[in-house]
């Protein structure tokens, strides 16, 4: 015979004893996050784990699926998913799966025919621009479930240049150069395209990106400047036509160059690098940054310097702003051969400059693509040796390290672009003229 209090009663007074104490409750970590106390049988809500006497929340990343306590009490990142690389307490996505999205039609790979670009929208569908064929209109291929195509922006033919961005409702805007014409065109809400539109007469790609909300920015070479040298304009559509603004003037820029441009959501501040030429010598080349801050642009700076015979076809680039408001510039280099990696953190005053790859012939002409995750992971996409190498996808871990894996290991990519998920996660498009097929990889 039992004397004590029932096993329910015992319940009943474990949880009175509970909600008088601190069972369930919360507390502030040692580094600002938040920390639970475990349940009344020990256990931990989804994605804590145990660490001590505390439930700690552990990081969120895809591919992580395996995890442990720090000395100092933070649940860390110990093991990845198949597809991913463990890199410095992270987890590094390598692109394993890889399926066909559309069918092209006898690209080649030199002259460089084909253009490409990859953006990822909020609901985490992947949106393809691509050229379907020689001196074709661009097409539009996406994959809300399987693979559809659709006519993007009209007849334009000779396209080149392209990029593309979607907007917090999932709209997708492109820019791209055509018969020496800026071009932009919008994929609305219902899924139908609108445009293009003419922005501007220009030989040079454009940059886009939203400054500050969902409304279009498109930055572009000006040839046509009074005969002073190329101008660097911004544009904006706020009243039903586009207008422009200029950034800076006398530049001794050629046909083919291009920008690159990122803005940060929600902040004043606008990021471009371009390419000009030394004034006074035709042959000595420059990358150069300009920021707007507010409602006036900066005096340009110097990133990377050539000093004799380069040109803008020589040189590819690519920037990127991550979360937190750090600059990635990549940049194919012919000359130095090698594809250089350049940061800059928003309240530093110089450049710090990184080498990705070293080559003996760098190839510019699959232009290079860098995205950043919100943990801090870098990925790179470039081709490399000129004409027969590999396109080669590289990623930065959190210790600063480079590795680099061959995405495709052959000279078949006429072109190629690189994205992020909402995750995270990188995606690849690519055009192999081998297979007549845009190719797509996750």
């Amino acid at each position: 015979m039992s004397y004590g209090p029932s096993k329910a009663c015992r319940t009943f007074v474990m949880l009175l004893l509970c909600f008088a104490s601190s069972c369930g409750g919360s507390k502030e970590s040692g580094d600002g996050g938040v920390v639970i106390t475990p349940n009344i049988d020990g256990g931990c809500p989804d994605n804590h784990l145990l660490c001590g006497e505390f439930c700690v929340e552990c990081p969120t990343q895809s591919g992580a699926n395996a995890f442990s306590c720090s000395d100092d009490g933070r649940c860390v990142i110990t093991g990845c998913s198949n597809g991913y690389a463990f890199c410095d307490n992270a987890c590094c996505a390598f692109l394993e799966n890889k399926e066909k999205a559309a069918d092209t039609n006898g690209l080649d790979t030199w002259p460089a025919q084909a253009s490409v670009d990859l953006v990822v929208d909020p609901d985490d569908v992947p949106h393809v621009i691509f050229t379907k064929e020689k001196g074709a209109a661009l097409s539009h291929v996406y994959k809300p479930a399987d693979w559809d195509i659709v006519t993007a922006v009209g007849t334009d033919s000779l396209v080149s240049h392209v990029v593309s961005r979607a907007d917090s409702q999932g709209r997708i805007h492109v820019a791209y150069l055509a018969g020496g014409e800026i071009k932009y065109a919008l994929r609305d809400s219902d899924g139908n395209w609108n445009g293009p539109e003419l922005v501007a007469t220009s030989n040079g790609g454009p940059g886009l990106d939203f400054a500050g909300d969902d409304t279009p920015r498109i930055a572009y070479y000006d040839p046509a400047n009074g005969g002073e040298g190329h101008s660097l304009r911004f544009a904006s559509n706020t009243g039903g036509s586009w207008s422009s603004s200029k950034i800076t003037e006398g530049l001794l820029s050629q046909a083919g160059a291009f920008v690159a441009m990122r803005w940060q959501r929600g902040d004043s501040k606008g990021h471009i690098v371009y390419f000009d030429y030394t004034r006074g010598n035709k042959h000595q080349g420059e990358l150069k940054y300009i920021m707007r801050n507010g409602d006036s642009w900066e005096a340009p700076e110097t990133i990377v310097s050539w000093e004799d015979g380069v040109s803008a076809a020589d040189i590819s680039f690519d920037l990127f702003l991550d979360s937190e408001k750090k600059l990635h510039l990549i940049y194919s280099d012919v000359f130095a051969k090698h594809v250089g990696h350049v940061i800059k953190a928003e309240n530093d005053a110089s450049w710090s400059y990184l080498v990705i790859a070293e080559n003996s012939h760098i190839d510019p002409e699959v232009r290079p693509f860098i995205v950043v995750d919100n943990a801090g992971i870098a990925y790179a996409l470039y081709r490399t040796p000129y004409a027969t190498g590999t396109t080669q996808f590289g990623v930065l871990d959190l210790g600063g390290v480079w590795g680099t894996q061959p995405l495709v290991s052959s000279s078949t990519v006429a072109a190629a672009a690189l994205a992020l998920d909402q995750a995270g996660a990188p995606h690849v498009a690519y055009i192999d003229i081998n297979t007549d097929s845009l190719r797509y990889a996750y």
